[in-house]
């Protein structure tokens, strides 16, 4: 409500000189003393009515209600409330309307809240003087409440029950609201701290609540001013927090940066959704397979599947196997040799030669760059 102006008849900063109560601060602060709440305009009337019914029997000396009444038509009397007259008809002569306005809470001393809360819990009732003029031009609602918003980006305010021993009427000072009180000694639903918002939500300068990631962006983190876009291969639907991967692809873990990095598998079906490895695969990017388990490389096969490892004796045979090939391969390279160096036109040794280191390089080649891959894709094999 801070910018709204209203009317209103008698306000404490009104300053009147009283002889009774000295003058209307010090009535407030009477009257503050005796209930713990300050003086409303009726109750103020009430009472300067009471100290004109006062001067009206002194000035009759009898109780007699014509006298009084006909004493009280001849009065001048200035109160706390405003110096008050009355015609022949019993009206009250010289009668006034003020304008008071609900401003941004100021008051010297809000040490029981805490400065940017105590603003944005209350606010002060001041009237408007020549000395006091109003705020304006009124900001828009929204913006109201951002003014006085106690909370920084990434935080939202959460309540909690505010012990009374807390409320000091002098603390809020003249025009200071005090809350209600409950029999308990505490204050319903008080505003009490500012808490980050949870992750998977955020709350940018421009709101008062902390709002859910829309989809498509994600909050990994508590206190978020805003969410982030969501990776390629990021599944961001699932709960708040950190996405995971979804299949084909594998979050790795955070770098110095903490950075969320999901890279593509290959073969993508490596992968399952949420860092799952297929089949007998494990390890970072699901590229190593569990123990006993081996990859077989072979022509344009990808390897995505792990084999169990064959048994030792299974083993030595292919080593042997393996010696034996390469063993007669030497031998048949060296037979050659021999024969072409009889001959100027026994040739084949070095055509052997050459075939050989052909096939040596392509091999290297097809396996170092994504040729394999590419012949693997279009052929579509797996």
């Amino acid at each position: 409500a801070n910018y709204v102006l209203s009317p209103v008849s008698w306000h404490p900063a009104l300053d009147h000189p009283c002889d009774i109560f000295g003058s209307s601060d010090a009535f407030a602060a009477a009257y503050r003393l005796r209930w713990g709440e300050d003086p409303s305009p009726a109750a103020a009337e009430a009472a300067a009515a009471g100290i004109v019914l006062l001067r009206a029997v002194e000035a009759a000396g009898t109780l007699d209600a014509a006298d009084v009444r006909a004493a009280m038509l001849g009065l001048d009397v200035q109160t706390f409330y405003a110096r008050l007259s009355f015609n022949a008809s019993g009206a009250r002569k010289r009668a006034a309307v003020h304008t008071e306005q609900v401003q941004p809470f100021s008051g010297a001393n809000m040490s029981a809240f805490g400065r940017p809360l105590a603003r944005f819990d209350r606010s002060n009732i001041v009237p408007v003087t020549l000395a006091s003029l109003p705020l304006y031009p009124a900001p828009p609602w929204v913006q109201k409440e951002l003014d006085v918003y106690p909370c920084g980006p990434g935080s939202a305010l959460a309540s909690s029950p505010l012990p009374a021993s807390a409320l000091d009427a002098a603390d809020l000072g003249a025009t200071g609201d005090l809350p209600n009180v409950s029999a308990n000694g505490t204050t319903a639903e008080t505003p009490a701290e500012c808490h980050p918002c949870a992750a998977g939500r955020f709350r940018h300068p421009r709101s008062v609540v902390c709002e859910d990631c829309v989809p498509g962006r994600y909050g990994d983190e508590e206190g978020s001013t805003e969410c982030r876009p969501c990776p390629a291969g990021a599944n961001c639907t699932g709960a708040p927090g950190r996405p995971n991967a979804t299949a084909g692809y594998y979050k790795l873990p955070p770098g110095d940066g903490g950075a969320l990095e999901i890279e593509p598998c290959f073969p993508p079906e490596l992968c399952l959704a949420d860092n799952r490895c297929a089949g007998r695969s494990a390890g970072l990017m699901c590229a190593e397979c569990e123990k006993g388990y081996a990859r077989v490389h072979l022509a344009f096969t990808t390897g995505a599947n792990c084999r169990e490892c064959g048994s030792p004796s299974w083993n030595a045979f292919l080593i042997i196997l393996t010696v034996t090939i390469y063993s007669l391969y030497i031998w048949i390279i060296l037979e050659a040799t021999k024969s072409s160096c009889k001959s100027i036109r026994a040739i084949h040794s070095v055509i052997l030669k050459i075939c050989v280191n052909y096939l040596q390089l392509a091999g290297i080649a097809f396996e170092a760059t994504e040729f394999k891959e590419m012949l693997v894709e279009v052929a579509g094999h797996r």
